[in-house]
């Protein structure tokens, strides 16, 4: 299986995750608000570990991945407002 072959399985898998499901402007919400959390749990742990700074870069590359799937996806734009509380479940996904 070559890079290529390898990429297209991963960009089509992501499109049966439940985190990839809902409206565009919800989804990319949910992402940012993780990704900020992951930021901020980085910086705190960077007490213990100088070096946990570096999953910073990690989680941004998988933020921008992610929001590109969502750019490119089929998903519905919203016409109601984005919910600002986010479920546990929905969360964890």
């Amino acid at each position: 299986m070559d890079i290529r072959e390898i990429k297209n399985v991963v960009d089509n898998l992501h499109k049966r995750h439940p985190a990839f499901c809902g409206a565009k402007e919800q989804v990319t919400y949910e992402l940012l608000s993780a990704f900020e959390d992951l930021c901020s749990l980085a910086v705190m742990s960077n007490m213990l570990n100088p070096l946990a700074l570096r999953k910073i870069t990690d989680h941004m590359d998988a933020l921008n991945q992610a929001l590109y799937w969502v750019e490119k996806s089929d998903l519905p734009t919203a016409t109601v407002q984005i919910a600002a509380d986010i479920s546990e479940e929905r969360y964890n996904q």
